[in-house]
């Protein structure tokens, strides 16, 4: 079973246990200690301040990132991949819409300025705007969304972004929040 990691500001990595079908492995960041699995099954538990994705790779091998979400007050997330940040809204926001039928996105190519509207989602319980979490132009929207709206609250962070941005200011992503302030956000 082989793997890769790629984050940022880990201080520091170490495996735990060296099982062939579940690879444990814990890692300190300077937000927090926490462990995470990788099972055969390409599975993996996420965790409170940075969650591993996984994917296998063409020749069957293990391949995991770890990826830092940040959020805004109104639960979008934004996750960046170099200078192109994927928006979304969060499960937490998806939880408090209920099924989510609609969603309305903009073209690519349109230009935000950080917390303007850029779209709107509709649930069977609400009607709301979505908001870019920092200024950016639209590169791609996820165009599943058009015909299948709940793809959002099956997946909202790995199938149901909405828009992916070229980031115009990164120093705007200081005003956003890591995974532990928001979830102490959500408990206010």
């Amino acid at each position: 079973l082989s793997f890769t990691l790629l984050f940022t500001s880990v201080s520091s990595f170490e495996f735990i246990s060296e099982d062939i079908s579940l690879l444990k492995c814990l890692v300190r960041s300077p937000l927090q200690a926490f462990t995470f699995d990788l099972y055969d099954e390409h599975i993996c538990e996420k965790s409170a301040a940075i969650s591993p994705n996984c994917s296998a790779n063409s020749d069957g091998s293990l391949s995991t990132a770890l990826v830092l979400y940040q959020y805004t007050e109104s639960h979008e997330y934004i996750k960046m991949d170099g200078d192109v940040g994927v928006v979304g809204i969060s499960d937490h926001a998806c939880e408090a819409l209920g099924d989510i039928v609609y969603v309305e996105l903009p073209s690519v190519g349109s230009v935000f300025e950080a917390g303007e509207s850029y779209g709107s989602v509709e649930s069977v319980k609400a009607a709301s705007d979505v908001y870019l979490p920092v200024g950016g132009e639209v590169v791609e929207v996820n165009s599943d969304l058009e015909g299948s709206p709940e793809i959002v609250n099956e997946s909202p962070f790995e199938k149901g972004w909405f828009v992916k941005i070229k980031v115009t200011d990164s120093s705007q992503m200081d005003d956003l929040m890591d995974q532990a302030k928001y979830d102490e956000f959500k408990e206010e």
